[in-house]
């Protein structure tokens, strides 16, 4: 059995699904996940939450829906339903196709209330001729101005 406890197992779990979100008809974000297990807070000992423990492809759309603008992947992620806050952990890489940067972090958070994306662990950013690193980085959450805590750099 994959659950050790009954009574903290996942209400469901889903296997090689997707999922869509959109505003007003516009895509605004396309999930791809191998396994996502969904817990009600009914369960001992949890609140509200998804948890995607083997890795997660992230789509975010322009604000027509229509182009992509930034492309994520991570090892894992957990959605916290209640806080609105999703938490991607482990090789995460984000590529925003407007820039050509790619973001390398071991840990990126995304809270939609505030709508903001941060990272409190090293980031390396990597543009057109030039490498930054920085202790984390800040955003908005369509990924247009990001700026590194403590950053350093190399020009190419």
């Amino acid at each position: 059995m994959p659950f050790d406890d009954i009574t903290a197992a996942p209400g469901q779990t889903v296997y090689g699904s997707t999922t869509l979100a959109t505003e007003a008809g516009k895509a605004q974000v396309f999930m791809e996940y191998p396994v996502m297990h969904n817990y009600t807070g009914k369960e001992r000992g949890t609140e509200p939450r998804q948890v995607f423990p083997r890795g997660i492809k992230s789509t975010f759309y322009d604000e027509s829906g229509q182009a992509v603008d930034v492309l994520m992947f991570a090892d894992s992620a957990i959605n916290l339903q209640e806080v609105k806050l999703m938490k991607f952990f482990g090789n995460v890489q984000v590529y925003d196709y407007r820039s050509s940067d790619t973001i390398y972090t071991e840990a990126l958070f995304w809270n939609q209330e505030t709508k903001k994306i941060y990272s409190d662990v090293g980031v390396r950013k990597v543009s057109p001729g030039l490498v930054l690193e920085g202790d984390g980085f800040d955003s908005d959450e369509r990924m247009q101005n990001v700026v590194l805590r403590r950053p350093r750099g190399v020009i190419r």
